[in-house]
């Protein structure tokens, strides 16, 4: 078999590499329409894939098999789903912005006054509208792009078409995709890109299949808890929280004004209070459910693969939701995520030192009722595995 033998330069080397990059750069701006289709097909088989592996490993069914019938099923579900909730989801949504504007236009009244303060005057309808303003400019990237996506997707069905077949060759070819990187990466560094590799697939697996039934969990829980205390609009609301789940640390904040707006628009549909107490209650409420979110929930079924501080998360989340619509707020903190180890990777190859031994994963304990003694029992359990290790 004959082999090529060169050696290039430096310059040669640099010279390549810069129009190599520039080329990939040429080739995502001129497809970037597509773009979201693909990661939606990317998200949809890594979705499903485990649920194939696991007919193919323990049914002993074909992998062509398997994937009919996981694709089946996914399809009855979103298909049964749809039925039973779009009605009223729809109807309910409708209301709920209608009750929304009309508390707007209900507070711009209350704003429509002049105060005069050593020969200034403060024109309060002026503030109103420049509060209103920076809100809707804030919202735009989160509202503005997440509908016209939404609305994009659902009526193109030739686009719901491609995610779902480009989904199915990702599920059959995703052995063969990991072997072709592979031996796509220099041999002296193919155990580095295992490494890597392996690292981010922890760090998505975790927040992402965690994060879908942790979003499910919260939908549940907020249904239940607004139609049992009167909250208008309980299911799109329980909708909103679930979604919001993917917006760690700002999505329960932006979730409590909007249902603060609307306990003190609408009240409780059958306790019998004064409205500003029914929104006392919905804080306290979330008050709780954030509690019990970051220090039950979030710990066992997502992990502490994303340790990242809530800033970064936050300004994460704002600029994928300006850069990316709905799919730059769900990805924001996994992307994060991934770009910190490979920075680390980076860092430590460019000044030469050895990465440290501590690991972004741990352990988690087992599931314990009593929650608020969790920090304790991680401190101990780290304290023996040290007494161990010495």
């Amino acid at each position: 078999m004959e082999t090529l033998e060169s050696n290039w330069s430096p310059r040669l080397k640099l010279i390549v590499g810069l129009l190599s990059l520039a080329f990939i750069i040429y080739l995502i701006a001129t497809f970037s329409a597509i773009l979201p289709s693909i990661i939606l097909a990317v998200i949809v088989a890594y979705i499903l894939s485990p649920f194939v592996d696991m007919l193919c490993e323990k049914a002993k069914f074909p992998k062509w098999a398997a994937i009919i019938v996981v694709y089946l099923l996914a399809i009855l579900v979103i298909f049964t789903l749809a039925m039973l909730f779009y009605r009223p989801l729809a109807l309910q949504a409708v209301l709920l912005y209608e009750d929304i504007q009309s508390f707007f236009a209900g507070a711009e009244d209350l704003f429509a006054y002049q105060i005069t303060i050593a020969g200034q005057t403060i024109d309060g309808s002026t503030i109103f509208e420049r509060v209103t303003g920076v809100l809707q400019d804030i919202s735009q990237p989160f509202v503005g792009h997440t509908i016209d996506f939404a609305v994009e997707i659902i009526s193109s069905l030739v686009e719901l078409s491609f995610i779902v077949i480009i989904s199915i060759y990702l599920v059959i070819d995703s052995k063969d995709i990991n072997i072709w990187m592979e031996e796509l990466v220099p041999s002296k560094y193919r155990s580095d890109f295992i490494y890597l590799r392996e690292k981010i697939a922890k760090i998505w697996a975790a927040f992402f299949r965690g994060q879908l039934l942790l979003s499910l969990i919260s939908a549940t829980i907020f249904t239940g808890v607004g139609f049992i205390i009167g909250i208008p609009f309980a299911l799109p609301m329980g909708v909103l929280a679930g979604l919001m789940e993917f917006a760690p640390h700002i999505g329960p904040g932006i979730w409590a004004i909007i249902a603060g707006i609307i306990a003190l628009a609408s009240g409780s549909t059958w306790i019998n209070m004064p409205n500003w107490i029914f929104a006392l209650v919905i804080f306290g409420l979330q008050v709780v459910y954030i509690q019990f979110d970051y220090n039950y929930l979030i710990p066992r079924i997502i992990g502490k693969r994303v340790q990242l501080s809530p800033l970064i998360i936050i300004l994460g989340i704002m600029a994928g939701a300006s850069m990316a619509g709905v799919l730059g707020v769900l990805l924001a903190s996994p992307i994060i995520a991934s770009g910190r180890i490979l920075f680390l990777y980076i860092y430590f190859n460019i000044f030469e030192e050895t990465p440290g031994t501590k690991e972004t994963t741990v352990d988690l304990p087992p599931p314990d009722p009593r929650w608020w003694h969790l920090k304790k029992y991680s401190r101990k359990r780290s304290k023996k595995q040290q007494e161990r290790k010495a």
